[in-house]
């Protein structure tokens, strides 16, 4: 149930729910403690629940935008897999501009939709905090 709001509704929705934030520099730890595998796998089974809601909210041809402030795949990549297998209405769409770097393979996505993701990383030469997005579209029918 989602109080106070309708199904299919949403004509688009940006979804940058809570992470691990592990691409803010320099922040590794989370209120002093090292983050554990378990945490982040936590975090990645919260933000499912998010999507899950944000598709049953979004209308059919509606956009949904996925982002985080991590570099983990768990929260990124591995999420979107899930979300294209959960929910086979969603399907990922070019980003324009598209100015970061390809997702990650071996998370669970195709090679065509590897590239259909941005991900950008405190490393890279663009000298911008780790983060990740994707823009999925729900299908009419």
């Amino acid at each position: 149930d989602i109080r106070g709001f309708y199904p299919e509704t949403f004509d688009a929705i940006l979804l940058d729910g809570p992470c691990s934030a592990l691409g803010l520099r320099p922040r590794l730890t989370a209120d002093g403690h090292l983050f554990s595998l378990r945490a982040l796998k936590s975090m990645a089974m919260y933000q499912r629940k998010l999507i899950d809601t944000a598709v049953k909210l979004l209308r059919p041809g509606g956009t949904l935008v996925y982002s985080t402030c991590t570099i983990n795949p768990l929260e990124n990549e591995c999420n979107v897999s899930y979300a294209l297998k959960a929910h086979q209405c969603l399907s990922l769409v070019p980003q324009y501009p598209f100015i970061g770097q390809r997702g990650l393979p071996g998370t669970g996505l195709t090679e065509a939709q590897v590239g259909l993701v941005q991900r950008f990383d405190p490393s890279s030469k663009l000298d911008t905090c780790g983060f990740f997005c994707a823009k999925l579209r729900k299908s009419k029918t």
